[in-house]
């Protein structure tokens, strides 16, 4: 089926894919619908595939009503506009960027778009709902030539005034009919033909507040309700017309962003047959190394990152990008003496958070940014029982809480956590632990999972003279109050990694033996770590299948000595884990998991311009991953997008 439907306070709606076949045909397969989003700020669309991957393009003007149908009844459908302001329509027959092949106009200021099938004849057209009335107007023709489309072909009476519309098949007959969801109190009704009459079926689903988009989720031939909730950026998926949970969720988009969903006929392609965007983003000078890259309330990808200013001095920078290939960018230096690591965490809630190590005093710093672009900080520095406490640090943030792990040579890892970052109370959550970076995750409500890398303590040598590293276990501290107060008291090994004979430098234990790791919590609670030693086997990726880790599966993702010396893991938008690590010749590469506990992996390498050292990862609002990392033969910084 195709459809759909795009709220901003009330919404637009669907069509259908599934056609009434000619007399004697067989009936056509349903499709599978997906999901798509569009920018009104922009004007800009992004259309996602069977396989998770988004098309992005420009169609339209700010402002403008979107939706989906299928125009030339070819079983695809593809994007369409209502401009409010004039009444006029929008059709575009490709899913690409262009002029419209189709523009008529209709209807009165402030009515709302209902794009779908209302005869059966396979083929879309845009029909009207009018708030005031609460009043349906179905047209089963489309116009042409900027021409007015004319009185409708039958109007009736639905619902309440304010309720938002949408179109669907509900029955898998073949015709969209109309329904209607109350934000207010989550009711969605909806009628199974053009008729003025009481609601065939009635059920509660969602918050108020959500947008309401309807689609055939599952390929049966029957359209359910989806949700896109903007707190959150997430869609809330029912396979059913019944009251219940969602059955699937997908976090994508921006809180302004407006959903819409059909067969958009775009062919899957794994990650391994396509290509990157690359983008120098920082070329004056030695600059990129410690880069952290996320995306910020706006949308758009930001990287703190070094300038080299000396030998064991850094500055501390910030790009914030332009657009979501960042083609184009703005970089502020932030403070002047950095080494080591950096760390940026972003939320829809407030500006970012970078976490570094001040070289100058020895101490943890935090960059508190004043503005989304984080073109001005307020500093906050902390000093440990020794010098090396903050070379390694990661941040976080959960609903404007701010929290930063932090470790201390040997001794402790540390979480520091602020409600307004101007005092943090700090907490010591592991001890006998390796001078390594930590790995932090904040789960739904805000309880941090961290990362507790093994350290090597010794090595020893067997009957037959092959030397053994003996190490402390890779650990997971599960914090189960905000301040991490009982953390260890639910800290299950994750990952034990036994290295002998030529993997051991001179025979004895290597301080690069220290783990190098990343961690990622999804929307059940539950941990994914990526783990890999300095001169060990390989990438290996632990799933844990329930929120303690009890039971977890561990995956080899590569192989190599120095494979995953740099790694960075996410969750892509339909909860499949994703990194972005450097193998032994520095190329960086990019793993996507097809299944949750990582036992099916597709890889690809970005190619150019150079190899590289430090990297790092994440999901953009579409759905697609970026990563930033140094061209160290060169000094740059590169970020490249999947395409």
């Amino acid at each position: 089926m195709q459809l759909r439907l795009v709220p901003m306070a009330l919404a637009v709606a669907a069509s259908m894919l599934f056609v009434a076949p000619p007399p004697g045909a067989a009936a056509p397969t349903p499709q599978q619908d997906t999901v798509g989003l569009f920018d009104p700020d922009s004007g800009q669309w992004h259309l996602r595939g069977a396989d998770g991957w988004a098309t992005s393009f420009w169609f339209g003007n700010p402002g403008d009503y979107p939706m989906v149908g299928d125009w030339d009844c070819d079983g695809i459908d593809t994007p369409g506009l209502y401009r409010q302001s004039d009444g006029y329509v929008y059709l575009r027959n490709q899913n690409s960027q262009g002029i419209a092949d189709i523009r008529f106009f209709f209807g009165n200021p402030g009515d709302i778009p209902l794009a779908g099938d209302f005869n059966g004849d396979g083929c879309a057209t845009v029909s009207l709902y009018r708030p005031s009335e609460a009043r349906i107007f179905i047209i089963n023709r489309l116009g042409d030539g900027d021409a007015g489309l004319g009185s409708a072909d039958l109007n009736y009476y639905f619902g309440n005034p304010g309720d938002t519309p949408f179109v669907g098949d509900f029955d898998g007959d073949g015709i969209d009919t109309v329904g209607l969801h109350r934000a207010s109190t989550g009711l969605v009704y909806f009628r199974n033909s053009h008729t003025q009459g009481n609601a065939d079926v009635s059920f509660f689903f969602g918050d108020p507040g959500d947008r309401f988009v309807a689609a055939d989720w599952t390929g049966d031939g029957i359209d359910t309700p989806g949700l896109f909730r903007p707190s959150d950026t997430t869609l809330y998926m029912r396979y059913s017309n019944t009251e219940g949970n969602a059955d699937a969720t997908a976090t994508l988009g921006a809180r302004a962003w407006l959903p819409v969903a059909g067969d958009f006929g775009l062919p899957e392609v794994p990650i391994n047959a396509r290509s990157w965007t690359a983008e120098l983003v920082a070329t004056t000078g030695d600059v990129g190394r410690f880069n952290d890259i996320a995306i910020g309330s706006d949308g758009l990808p930001i990287i703190s990152f070094g300038y080299a200013l000396g030998f064991a001095y850094q500055e501390l920078r910030v790009a914030h990008c332009d657009d979501i290939t960042c083609s184009a960018s703005s970089t502020t230096p932030l403070f002047g003496a950095m080494f080591e690591s950096t760390s940026l965490a972003t939320d829809a809630t407030r500006p970012p958070l970078i976490s570094f190590y001040d070289t100058s005093s020895a101490a943890l710093g935090i960059a508190d940014c004043t503005n989304t672009t984080c073109t001005s900080a307020s500093m906050w520095f902390e000093w440990g029982q020794d010098e090396s406490y903050g070379k390694y640090s990661e941040a976080a943030l959960h609903d404007g809480t701010a929290q930063v792990t932090a470790s201390e040579s040997g001794l402790a890892y540390h979480l520091l956590r602020s409600d307004d970052t101007s005092q943090w109370q700090t907490h010591s959550v592991a001890t006998l632990v390796e001078h390594s970076r930590p790995a932090l995750d904040l789960t739904t409500n805000g309880l941090a999972r961290i990362v507790v890398p093994g350290r090597p303590i010794g090595t020893m040598i067997d009957d037959q003279g092959r030397p053994t590293v003996l190490t402390y276990p890779t650990r997971l501290v599960l914090c189960v109050d905000e301040e991490c107060s009982f953390g260890l008291a639910a800290t299950p090994v994750i990952h034990e990694e036994v290295v002998s004979g030529s993997d051991i430098v001179d025979g004895s234990v290597s301080t690069r033996r220290s783990a190098h790791t990343s961690v990622v919590v999804n929307r059940d609670s539950l941990v994914t770590a990526a783990i890999s030693w300095g001169n060990g086997p390989g990438l290996d990726v632990v799933a844990c299948a329930d929120p303690s880790c009890v039971s977890r599966t561990t995956s080899r993702v590569d192989t190599g000595t120095t494979t995953g010396l740099f790694v960075d893991l996410e969750i892509t938008a339909d909860g499949l884990p994703i990194m972005a690590y450097t193998d032994p010749t520095g190329t960086v590469k990019v793993a996507q998991c097809l299944d949750r506990a990582c036992t099916t992996i597709d890889r690809t390498t970005i190619a150019s311009p150079g190899p590289g050292t430090e990297v790092s990862l994440t999901i953009d609002r579409t759905g697609m991953p970026i990563v930033a990392y140094y061209d160290s033969p060169a000094g740059d910084l590169v970020v490249a997008r999947l395409r």
